[in-house]
């Protein structure tokens, strides 16, 4: 919620304030002041691993959240905890109703939390992104109910809609009314050819009315479906004269006051789920439903009383239409993919730190599962994936609030990037999230745990906004857009990530082989990056030839489809992968030298090491390796590097996990105290030490067999 509507019903968009990033050589007095109010954690098991960090966490939280935006999260956190509701755990899941009512008491608290944090006044960006950080850590279902209601619907209407839609937006920013996006369809999903939701004018009534022919084309996954007063709707638009404009949004009253739905609205529920039960996920049809021609967002074409078709000639509004309907959301998915991976890390790694498993003699402790091998591969990686997506998505973040001008030129980048990213973040947080599940062992199967929900939570964010592999193919079809230009000779135009320029340099880079030169060897930063400059390069020219093959005698799409695997797929890949990890180092180096720097720099290094284990194949066939040398050195700084980075481990998850209350896990508790909670979990729940209510079952046995 970055802005708002004034009195004058003129829409504005709040002034953004980009990150900042500045050289901390000391911490300042205020940064000292910050760090003293920084409450220490409490004495328990984690303090051996605790005392073995190089570096204080307290300042490395300085550095991941400057002074106001942690200041800001102290703010929202003491709001938090005013409210139980918000927090508290069910010691049995809920029914389903049951679920959704209590989400939706949440999304009421959640609103006067806003207000008394902001004054109605709003967020800047960056608030907003730690906002939604916060919101999605303590509870997933609320975090869409209030991004779909208070963000996404009423920026719908900002970029999509004129002054006749200010009015909604007005109400649907104070809470006045619900909102949802109807978009994709039960049987064709996000094929804008194929949808059959109808929108056709009605010249007599000046009317559109609305249609969708049978069950497959109804609009599915509708967030607050069954709750939200109106909604955006995606329809093919279809003129008095038959001929169909393609597909556009209308604005379009779902339910009345009461929650009723409008007559020739059907509004059914999507059922239970593997996760976000709180959230009603609803499909919507409509039986030749009457709405105001007015209802037409009409920001780029609009539909005249008497039928006409007129596209305004704004060479500005669809490309920024496509950036804020598109991309941003994309990002997000980024983002709360990485929330849900850190809160799993935090889980895994605080307890590796207190079980123990095995004693190397009869007359020696056991020892704690994070000093084992596999154990510090397991999760590490992870770790190190957490920190540089918090880098990444604020990078973006903060290039996307320098101004929508400045982008339009370069929509394509920021499309490509935020596809690209929303498919990797959300698959390092799937493997990321089972892994940190297994490495806890039976424990962490249990629900009070928390790992379980969120591996369900960001399962939802491998197919929304798009299924990973097609968003993958978005990225991979902008970079084989430029390749042609670098095959001409012609230097490619700047833009605004900066995130190819490289590309320029393309020839030269593909004649170099791996080297190992310095002390660094592989572990040299800038030859990480260069590694990944090549693998781009190399995957650009592969992916364009293996094309262009294909396409001879056949179509685009079938050329298209038929290069994924192995070359379209690993070429976005290694894309996002160098962009991650430059990001990264970019921060690292606007860092001054010192205990915060060199673990950061132990994290990129590990990071782009295990990365690039799995495109090992790819830099042989292309030659820039050549033999077993190489690949056993890198494998062999992975496991140094997991090592080296095990004794600060439970410091970097310190310095930026959320609160034990949003945390909610009795394994990643800060205390440590993994049993205390264990048991207390366990003993509190309600059939802990009764006898079965259904134990007549099991004794009755011979009258069952009878029956049966």
């Amino acid at each position: 919620m970055f802005w708002k509507a004034e009195k004058k019903r003129e829409i504005v968009w709040k002034t953004p304030c980009p990150l900042k990033m500045k050289k901390i050589d000391t911490l300042s007095v205020s940064n000292h002041k910050m760090s003293e109010k920084l409450v220490d954690f409490p004495y328990g098991p984690l303090d051996k691993y605790r005392s073995t960090a190089s570096f204080d966490w307290k300042q490395m939280k300085l550095l991941m959240k400057p002074e106001g935006l942690l200041s800001f999260e102290q703010r929202l956190h003491e709001e938090f905890r005013k409210h139980p509701l918000l927090y508290n755990y069910e010691l049995e899941t809920p029914p389903l109703a049951e679920q959704r009512r209590i989400t939706a008491k949440k999304l009421v608290i959640l609103e006067h939390v806003v207000n008394k944090l902001t004054n109605g006044n709003g967020f800047t960006p960056l608030e907003y992104l730690s906002f939604v950080e916060n919101v999605f850590a303590l509870d997933a279902s609320l975090g869409i109910k209030y991004t779909t209601t208070f963000d996404l619907f009423p920026n719908v209407l900002r970029v999509m809609g004129t002054q006749r839609h200010v009015e909604l937006m007005t109400r649907a920013l104070r809470g006045d009314i619900y909102g949802c996006v109807c978009y994709s369809e039960i049987a064709y999903g996000s094929d804008e050819e194929e949808m059959r939701t109808t929108a056709t004018y009605d010249a007599r009534r000046k009317q559109f009315i609305l249609d969708t022919p049978d069950f497959k084309s109804a609009k599915s996954y509708v967030s607050l479906g069954k709750t939200a007063h109106y909604g955006v709707v995606y329809a093919h638009l279809i003129l008095p004269s038959g001929e169909r404009k393609g597909l556009h949004a209308f604005l379009v009253e779902l339910h009345d006051a009461n929650l009723k739905p409008r007559p020739g609205v059907i509004v059914g529920d999507m059922g239970e789920k593997a996760g976000l039960n709180g959230v009603d996920h609803s499909f919507i049809r409509f039986n030749t439903y009457p709405v105001p021609r007015e209802s037409l967002l009409n920001r780029i074409a609009d539909v005249t009383e008497d039928g006409r078709y007129i596209e305004h000639q704004n060479t500005v509004d669809a490309p920024l239409v496509q950036h804020c309907v598109f991309t941003i959301p994309k990002m997000r998915v980024a983002n709360v993919a990485n929330t849900y991976l850190l809160n799993a890390v935090t889980i895994a790694l605080r307890y590796a730190g207190v079980r123990r498993q095995f004693a190397p003699s009869d007359k020696e402790e056991e020892v704690c599962i994070i000093e084992y091998q596999t154990h510090q591969y397991r999760l590490l990686p992870y770790l190190a994936v957490t920190y540089a997506l918090k880098f990444f998505t604020r990078h973006v973040q903060s290039v996307i609030n320098s101004g929508e001008k400045k982008m339009i030129a370069d929509l394509g980048e920021l499309r490509a990037i935020s596809s690209g990213a929303k498919a990797i973040a959300s698959w390092f947080a799937r493997d990321g999230i089972q892994e940190c599940r297994e490495a806890c062992g039976g424990h962490g199967y249990l629900r009070a745990t928390g790992i379980g929900e969120l591996r369900a939570s960001n399962d939802f964010n491998c197919t929304v906004e798009g299924d990973n592999y097609e968003e993958l193919l978005q990225t991979s079809d902008w970079l084989l857009s430029l390749w042609s230009t670098v095959l001409k000779g012609k230097r490619l135009p700047q833009t605004l990530m900066n995130s190819v320029e490289f590309l320029n340099n393309s020839q030269e880079i593909l004649q170099e082989k791996f080297v190992v030169d310095g002390k660094d060897g592989v572990l040299c930063p800038k030859r990480i990056l260069h590694t990944y400059k090549w693998l781009v390069c190399y995957m650009m020219k592969s992916t364009y030839d293996k094309y262009q093959r294909l396409l001879n005698g056949n179509s685009h799409a079938y050329a298209r489809s038929e290069s994924q695997i192995f070359y379209s797929k690993t070429l976005a890949t290694a894309y996002i992968h160098h962009l991650v990890l430059e990001t990264m180092w970019k921060r690292i180096a606007d860092t001054p030298e010192g205990p915060l720097r060199t673990v950061l720099v132990k994290l990129f290094q590990l990071l782009g090491c295990w990365m690039l284990e799995q495109h090992m194949s790819k830099l042989h066939i292309g030659g820039y390796i050549v033999g077993p040398e190489p690949v056993t050195m890198l494998q062999n700084s992975v496991l140094k590097l997991c090592k080296e980075l095990k004794s600060e481990a439970i410091g970097l998850v310190d310095a930026v996990a959320c609160p034990d209350f949003m945390l909610n896990s009795i394994l990643g508790n800060s205390d440590g105290e993994v049993y205390k909670h264990l048991q207390a979990a366990i003993y509190q729940h309600p059939a802990a030490f009764s006898r079965p209510s259904w134990w007549q079952e099991v004794t009755d046995r011979l009258s069952l067999n009878a029956k049966l």
